[in-house]
């Protein structure tokens, strides 16, 4: 097994881990983060679609369905490395001319964000309180 293979085996376990709620989302979840770190082990027939486009279908899903419900701690994990690269970069396969295609991936990855958030808060609530005793 070469090395792009055994990537492409741990990439698919990982998916494995996710929610059942993401469906055939896993793979396009799983191609985005690759493609969006710029791993080079994505094979071709998964390149068909542009970057921006890929990225933005997998946001909108992400999206929906975390609104309803927040996404248990391993699929939040395997879509994390996608939303960083969002936003310490502004955008991902974005020309400088694409601003608003930019805000468009910032602003779903801050809702995705924002959606999880909530979960955090009792523990920062008794870390707090902790803290101020």
């Amino acid at each position: 097994m070469n090395r792009t293979d055994f990537l492409l085996l741990i990439a698919q376990a990982l998916a494995n881990v996710c929610s059942e709620r993401l469906g055939v989302f896993k793979v396009a979840l799983g191609v985005a983060v690759l493609r969006g770190v710029e791993a080079q082990v994505v094979p071709d027939n998964f390149r068909a679609e542009s970057l921006p486009s890929l990225v933005s279908r997998v946001l909108y899903q992400l999206r929906y369905l975390a609104e309803s419900s927040a996404f248990d701690a391993g699929t939040y994990a395997y879509a994390a490395p996608l939303v960083s690269k969002i936003l310490r970069s502004g955008g991902i396969g974005l020309e400088s001319s694409e601003q608003e295609a930019a805000l468009e991936q910032l602003s779903l990855a801050l809702d995705f964000l924002s959606f999880h958030s909530r979960q955090c808060e009792p523990l920062t609530h008794r870390s707090t309180a902790t803290v101020l005793r």
